[in-house]
C-alpha cells in the first residue's frame, strides 16, 4: 500500500513499531505512519459487537452526547445552520445533536448494523455504505463531518475529494483524528490506545493531516489539539493522566486533532 499523503511506495518506509501483531511503518517522503497491509476483511470489525461491547456506544451515550454537543457548538461558530452530513455516523448521536441545534441532517455509515439502528431506532436519514457510494449531488452540504473516520479508510484521499465535490462553496469540512505525535502516544508507544492497528490504517500528525487536506482541494481555516480518551483507572493513574492531558492541551500535543477547512476556491475549475 502506498502512502495516502505523498504516494510513496512501501519500499520508501522505515519500521515505526509493531503493535497487536501488526507492522506500522513511517513514510520517508512525508512522515506518515501507517499499516502497509490491507485489511484482511473488506467489512472490517464494524458489526454489532463493535458498537455495543468493544466501544460501548450505546452504554456511553451520555458521554458521547456531551462531547458532541461541544463539537456542534464549535461548528455553529463557523456555520450556524444548513444541511449537515455526518460521515461515519455510527448509531447517530452526532446527527441527533446537530438536528437539535437547527441543522437539517443526513448521515453515511459503513456498518449495516449501526446504520439500521440509526434509521429504525432514531428515525434518522442514513445511507448504508461509503461516502463515494452515496453519490450525493454536487454542492449539497453546508457542513461535512468526518469525525474519527479518515484513519479507518484505505483511501482517505478519495473520500476527501468526494467531500469537496458535495460541499457548497462556502461550506465547512470538519475532521477529527488521533494524533500520533501526542505526548500520550510518545509515552505509551505500541501500547497507545488509539493505535488500534486492526482498525486504524493511517496515523496522522498535524503536518500529514494538513498536507492531505490541502492537496485534496481544501484550505485549512482552523486547527486545535483536543483530548480523546477520558482518564480512567485507580486514583493515582487517573490523576496522572489528567495532568498529562492538561500539559498536552497547553502545548498542542493532545491525543486528538480537530481541523476545520473550506474549499480552496483557487482549485475550482
Amino acid at each position: 500500500m502506498n502512502c495516502c499523503v505523498c504516494g510513496a511506495g512501501p519500499h520508501n518506509t522505515t519500521i515505526r513499531t509493531h503493535a497487536a501483531g501488526f507492522r506500522l511503518v513511517r513514510c520517508r517522503g512525508c512522515g506518515m505512519v501507517y499499516r502497509p497491509e490491507s485489511p484482511v476483511s473488506s467489512t472490517g470489525p464494524y458489526g454489532k459487537e463493535y458498537f455495543t461491547d468493544r466501544n460501548e456506544y450505546l452504554g456511553r451515550q451520555n458521554e458521547f452526547h456531551a462531547a458532541f454537543e461541544e463539537l456542534v457548538a464549535k461548528i455553529r461558530r463557523r456555520k450556524s445552520g444548513g444541511h449537515f452530513l455526518d460521515v461515519g455516523t455510527g448509531i447517530g448521536t452526532l446527527m441527533e445533536i446537530a438536528s437539535e441545534n437547527g441543522f437539517r441532517v443526513s448521515g453515511v455509515e459503513y456498518s449495516p448494523w449501526a446504520s439500521n439502528f440509526a434509521r429504525n431506532e432514531k428515525g434518522l436519514d442514513v445511507f448504508t455504505g461509503t461516502l463515494e457510494e452515496s453519490r450525493f449531488p454536487e454542492k449539497t452540504f453546508d457542513v461535512v463531518v468526518l469525525n474519527h473516520v479518515l484513519e479507518h479508510l484505505e483511501r482517505p484521499g478519495e473520500t476527501l475529494r468526494e467531500a469537496r465535490r458535495i460541499l457548497k462553496r462556502d461550506g465547512v469540512l470538519v475532521i477529527g483524528v488521533p494524533n500520533i505525535e501526542s505526548i500520550m502516544a510518545r509515552l505509551l508507544g505500541a501500547g497507545w490506545y488509539s493505535l488500534k492497528p486492526d482498525e486504524h490504517v493511517w496515523h496522522f500528525c498535524p503536518a500529514t493531516l494538513c498536507r492531505l487536506v490541502r492537496e485534496r482541494g481544501f484550505e485549512v481555516i482552523d486547527w486545535e489539539s483536543r483530548e480523546n480518551n477520558l482518564p480512567s483507572g485507580w486514583f493515582a493513574k487517573k490523576y496522572l493522566q489528567m495532568a498529562i492531558n492538561a500539559v498536552a492541551v497547553l502545548t498542542n500535543r493532545s491525543e486528538a486533532m480537530l481541523l476545520f477547512a473550506r474549499r480552496d476556491q483557487r482549485s475550482d475549475v
